[in-house]
């Protein structure tokens, strides 16, 4: 039987992770958007869905500003997107094994 850690860690992997937290160069995909609360309205959301982050979709973060800072460059499909770090906090992805 696992202990209640082991479960939640197995959890959090079958969820993926923050698109923030992704390291560079690491491929993913998308699992979807999950707002943090009062910081992403409907329009946001639609926004992102629009320039490709769906559910199934092949990610990468590319580059990360310097200390931190917006924005950080992903790639998504053939192209390429500077996010703010609030929206790449609520897009959920899951990595790729290498």
């Amino acid at each position: 039987m696992k202990d209640r850690s082991a479960a939640q860690t197995d959890n959090r992997n079958a969820r993926g992770i923050l698109l923030v937290d992704l390291p560079i160069g690491t491929p993913a995909r998308v699992v979807g958007i999950e707002p943090l609360e009062d910081h992403m309205d409907a329009a946001e959301q639609r926004r992102l869905a629009a320039i490709g982050f769906l559910p199934g979709e092949w990610v990468a973060v590319v580059a990360h500003s310097p200390l931190g800072r917006n924005p950080i460059a992903v790639s998504i499909g053939n192209n390429m997107f500077g996010l703010r770090r609030i929206e790449a906090q609520c897009i959920r992805v899951m990595p790729e094994p290498a």
